[in-house]
C-alpha cells in the first residue's frame, strides 16, 4: 500500500542581533537580507516499502528543488514512526557570503 503525504508552506528567515534582540538590517557595512519562500511543498511518499521525499521552494529567479538521499533512518518512538533524511544545503545569504547547513 502506497502511502502519499503533501504539506505547503510559506517561510521567513531574519536575523536578530545576539545582545540587543534587535532585527538586522545590516552587518558590517553589508545589507542582511531576508530569507523568504513565498511557497514551500513538501511531499513524502511511500512506495514499495521505500521512503520518497521531496522539497520545492519558490522565490524567483531562484527554485530549489531539494530530494532526500538513500541514508534515510526509520526509528519508533512510543509507537510514533519518524523518518530523518540528511540533506546538504549551500546557498547565498548576503552577497558573497553562503550559508550551508547540514
Amino acid at each position: 500500500m502506497d502511502i502519499k503525504k503533501l504539506l505547503l508552506s510559506r517561510k521567513i528567515f531574519f536575523y536578530r542581533a545576539p545582545v540587543t534582540n534587535q532585527l538586522l538590517r545590516e552587518m558590517n557595512g553589508i545589507k542582511v537580507e531576508l530569507i523568504a519562500y513565498p511557497y514551500q511543498q513538501i511531499s513524502d511518499e511511500l512506495c514499495d516499502r521505500q521512503m520518497v521525499n521531496a522539497v520545492v521552494q519558490c522565490k524567483a529567479p531562484r527554485v530549489q528543488k531539494i530530494e532526500g538521499g538513500s541514508k534515510m533512518i526509520a526509528r519508533e518512538l512510543n509507537g510514533l514512526v519518524t523518518f530523518s533524511a540528511p540533506l546538504f544545503l549551500n546557498f547565498p545569504v548576503i552577497r558573497r557570503l553562503k550559508i550551508m547547513i547540514f
